[in-house]
């Protein structure tokens, strides 16, 4: 018989990784403005926590073994990710969410001043992001989790991934604008880790881009307020 309480520790073990959610915060229509006036608005994003594999051995470990379990197994899950991102030269979602995301709001706000940053960031935090750029305001995305999850406990496997995105003004560590979005694999076809990691894993690259443009057009409509989206609408 499973352990509920097993089963709760591994949940926790698993919020550890991919962060506390923060609240929701929408640019306000006053904000757009500043941006505007600021001559570069560099968008970056932080350094990325450990690709984890997540099979159904690691999700029922804690169910069977309690807390050494469940410790035994993350271990496991990162140490298999650590293998598979070296095996198929994976890459952080994050950089194409920024990319993508400067993209959709210099769209939306009729910004042409936003610039991607190439280099990630140690961290999104106010105090980092002062202290890398002289830039008043900043775009910043970091991947809060990033695994390749057994759905359902089968066989077959989704990427599961989370990421916050934020306008933050460095001068006074403001934070205009904070969102997150989090996928828990089952958005797309899942396929077999032999499917995944075949051909120099192509298919697992394809999972993670995919994966990274419908979480910028989540984070999108998050980062607007319902304010900025009705001023936006009623003078087209």
């Amino acid at each position: 018989m499973l352990r509920i309480p097993s089963l709760i520790v591994f949940a926790a073990l698993t919020a550890m990784v991919s962060g506390c959610a923060s609240s929701t915060v929408g640019l306000k229509p006053q904000d757009v403005a500043q941006l505007k006036a600021v001559s570069e608005i560099p968008a970056v994003h932080g350094q990325p926590p450990a690709f984890r594999v997540v099979g159904r051995g690691h999700l029922l470990a804690p169910a069977m073994l309690g807390i050494v379990g469940g410790l035994v197994a993350e271990g496991m899950a990162r140490s298999e990710g650590k293998d598979l991102v070296k095996e198929c030269g994976l890459n952080d979602p994050a950089a194409r969410v920024k990319e993508r995301l400067a993209t959709a709001l210099a769209a939306h706000l009729g910004l042409d001043n936003v610039r991607a940053v190439p280099t990630p960031v140690e961290d999104i935090d106010a105090k980092t992001l002062r202290r890398a750029f002289k830039n008043p305001v900043v775009l910043a995305v970091q991947t809060d989790q990033w695994s390749l999850t057994s759905v359902d406990l089968s066989s077959r496997y989704g990427v599961t991934y989370a990421a916050t995105a934020r306008i933050v003004r460095t001068t006074d560590g403001t934070v205009l604008s904070n969102a997150r979005c989090r996928l828990d694999g089952k958005e797309f076809v899942k396929l077999t880790m032999d499917e995944l990691k075949a051909d120099n894993g192509a298919q697992l690259k394809t999972r993670l881009g995919q994966t990274a443009d419908l979480c910028v057009e989540r984070l999108i409509g998050e980062l607007l307020s319902p304010e900025l989206v009705s001023a936006a609408a009623s003078t087209k």
